[in-house]
């Protein structure tokens, strides 16, 4: 009886361990696998992935060994119809990175 409680003990503990390596691989398998590299851009280093500022105006993520590309965050900043032929630039309130067109005061039609 005793070596029949052994034997069950040892491969119940065997099936444990299956069943946690096959959580294990399964969990490793639906993970998405890492970007491999980095990206240096002037004295910083990113990992794949990793995203980044570059400039005031531009969101950037590295993409790989010495890749990334980059997106503006300012979006086109056309003059009023309401300017006649002159406009200003000025800070977008919204946003201290960009800048919008305005008309001056004195111009408005």
């Amino acid at each position: 009886k005793q070596w029949y409680q052994r034997r069950v003990r040892g491969v119940l503990s065997l099936a444990m361990k299956i069943v946690l390596a096959l959580v294990l691989l399964v969990a490793g398998v639906c993970w998405a696998a890492p970007l491999e590299g980095t990206c240096t851009v002037g004295d910083h280093t990113y990992r794949a992935g990793d995203t980044f500022k570059l400039a005031c105006d531009s969101m950037c993520e590295c993409e790989g060994p010495d890749q990334y590309s980059c997106t503006p965050m300012c979006a086109p900043s056309p003059p009023p119809k309401a300017c006649l032929s002159t406009f200003i630039t000025v800070e977008d309130p919204t946003n201290a990175c960009c800048s919008i067109k305005q008309c001056p005061i004195d111009l408005m039609i």
